[in-house]
């Protein structure tokens, strides 16, 4: 779905094993920021790595990805951001995760507040989906027909 437009484009993924794979780009909205994303053992890899390896990696690969020269993306990179998700104490890798005890947290998170503030994501699924994807897509429906159930 979609087409070459680099103004249009919202994700790009390899087809090549490559450092970093897969890339988001902010569309719609226009802005001047693409994020690169790792998983997996090469997470794992990475994470080992000095944070100028890191950023010469995700260079690398979107120079890959794109089918231009390194010095090509090197020239247009302003500033580079990294966020190493394994290491960080509070996701410990993960994107959202209940704490000892907290298997009833995504029931409690979905429900509404006075009618009025409805909460979405993998953390806020009711059947305990908290894997990202499944667990969003899920709760952004049921979310949505909460707040339609009340026009």
């Amino acid at each position: 779905m979609g087409d070459d437009r680099f103004d249009t484009m919202a994700f790009l993924q390899a087809r090549a094993r490559l450092a970093f794979p897969v890339w988001w780009t902010q569309y719609p909205i226009r802005a001047p920021l693409l994020v690169a994303w790792c998983g997996g053992p090469g997470a794992l890899a990475m994470a080992k790595l000095p944070r100028d390896q890191v950023v010469s990696a995700a260079i690398e690969s979107l120079a890959k990805v794109l089918g231009m020269a390194r010095r090509t993306i090197d020239k247009h990179v302003v500033a580079a951001h990294m966020h190493d998700w394994i290491n960080d104490p509070f996701s410990r890798g993960a994107y959202s995760y209940p704490g000892v005890g907290g298997d009833k947290a995504g029931k409690t998170l979905a429900k509404p507040v006075q009618g009025t503030l409805y909460f979405a994501g993998e953390h806020a699924d009711s059947e305990g989906r908290n894997g990202t994807v499944p667990g969003a897509i899920a709760s952004g429906w049921r979310a949505a027909d909460e707040v339609l159930r009340r026009l």
